[in-house]
């Protein structure tokens, strides 16, 4: 207890101490937590503005010099970024710098997306604001383009400050070529900006940057047709699919393909004269992902691809189309195994087409199919006893879902009835109890 007295003391007669401890404990923070701190901060800023004033400043530390630990933000940036209106207002009136850039060189005005706050923050100082460049030579209208600001009254308040829509950073990107929103796009063209001027290197940086698919499709129908467009034409179907599976798909990118037929020929072409292999790889991610469009289109197209190949779980075509369903995909099914595939290749769970099929039996069923496409399956060639990692065959799984009809075609087939499973269970012991005493009664019939 002395001894904290003791150091209340030292705390009330040098100030300085204090500033100092707080620096040494700042200093073994990670930086994670010192940003959980700024913006607990930030927080309390917006809902109690003249209490959390008077808190941080009796510290000794000016209300400026709160950063945050990742970008160097102050509370403006932090207003900005976050749409706080009030609060912002609040900030200007206590004289804050809107000239105060964050680690990456970017002022407030960079961070918003609202029109409302983008003229608030130009109306302080608002020929330096025009005049600023950010570390890479970016203007405002180049900041604002590149980070997809759509509001057309900004823009054009920006074009009529003299800034030029076709003028070029000192790495050579226009506007048109940070422009990463459609609405951005359309401004631009619409206002003069220069189709000509952009090239392959200054798209494709664009492209595998931070563009979006709107944009892209607002821009496409403008350079496809250009010379230098196929030297890029093939990065766009795989950054078009991406990471999504078929109902984020449907909603970015299937409609314009499919109204965009003359560049949607020219985009699948250009993969497959790219590279045989990527075409291959996309065609299999196509197919496990339910994206039944571009399945089609592959198809439609009759590339020489490899109608084999594997992901890394170990599904090919075949294996992906009847795995994950979402739409009707039984045509494609048909008309793959009219290719010369394996139609007895295995994912990493030894699971062939048509101990999937069967499997997945009920929902394929929502979805077109029949005990045709198992019948498809095996006419051509598909090992009928197959089994997966558990020891599982197509029929065991029939049984198991009671399947009946799916039960009486493998049969028919010739599918073992002896063979068992990991458990030591043979496939008409999948089935209830009940199911298991009708077959076996049907049986001796």
């Amino acid at each position: 207890q002395k001894k904290s007295c003791f150091v209340d003391f030292l705390m009330e007669s040098i100030p300085e101490l204090q500033h100092s401890i707080n620096e040494a404990k700042n200093a073994k923070k990670q930086t994670y937590e010192l940003d959980i701190e700024f913006y607990d901060l930030f927080q309390k800023l917006s809902y109690n503005f003249p209490k959390t004033v008077e808190q941080l400043e009796a510290d000794g530390k000016a209300l400026e010099e709160y950063r945050d630990a990742t970008n160097q933000r102050s509370f403006l940036h932090a207003a900005a970024c976050r749409d706080d209106f009030a609060l912002l207002e609040r900030l200007l009136e206590r004289k804050f710098d809107v000239l105060l850039p964050d680690r990456h060189s970017l002022l407030p005005i960079h961070l918003t997306y609202h029109e409302s706050i983008f003229k608030l923050l130009l109306s302080k100082n608002e020929s330096a604001q025009l005049q600023y460049l950010t570390e890479q030579g970016y203007n405002l209208l180049h900041v604002c383009c590149q980070r997809g600001f759509r509001g057309s009254d900004v823009l054009q308040r920006l074009c009529d400050s003299g800034i030029d829509v076709n003028g070029a950073a000192p790495d050579g990107h226009l506007p048109l070529s940070l422009a990463c929103c459609c609405g951005t796009v359309r401004f631009l063209l619409k206002h003069g900006a220069r189709v000509d001027l952009l090239n392959d290197q200054l798209v494709e940086a664009a492209l595998l940057s931070n563009m979006r698919y709107c944009a892209a499709w607002e821009l496409l129908p403008h350079i496809a047709h250009l010379d230098w467009f196929g030297k890029i034409a093939h990065r766009y179907l795989p950054w078009m699919v991406g990471s999504q599976n078929r109902d984020f798909f449907s909603c970015s990118n299937e409609q314009e393909l499919t109204e965009h037929e003359d560049i949607r020929r020219i985009l699948f072409d250009s993969l497959y004269k790219h590279s045989r292999q990527q075409a291959s790889e996309l065609f299999t991610t196509v197919c496990h992902r339910a994206i039944v469009c571009c399945s089609r289109w592959f198809l439609d197209y009759d590339y020489d691809l490899n109608y084999d190949f594997a992901d890394d779980m170990g599904y090919t075509p075949l294996l992906g189309l009847v795995s994950y369903m979402e739409v009707p995909n039984s045509d494609i099914i048909e008309r793959l195994l009219r290719k010369s595939i394996n139609v007895n290749a295995v994912n990493d769970r030894k699971q062939t087409a048509l101990i999937l099929f069967a499997d997945r039996f009920r929902s394929a069923q929502w979805y077109g199919h029949t005990v045709e496409t198992a019948r498809l399956l095996v006419n051509r060639g598909v090992n009928i006893d197959a089994q997966d990692e558990n020891g599982n065959t197509a029929l065991h799984l029939a049984f198991g879902g009671e399947h009946w009809e799916l039960v009486t075609l493998l049969i028919e087939s010739n599918a073992s009835l002896s063979l068992k499973n990991s458990a030591g269970k043979v496939a008409c012991e999948m089935a209830p109890a009940f199911s298991q005493s009708l077959y076996g009664f049907m049986r001796k019939l």
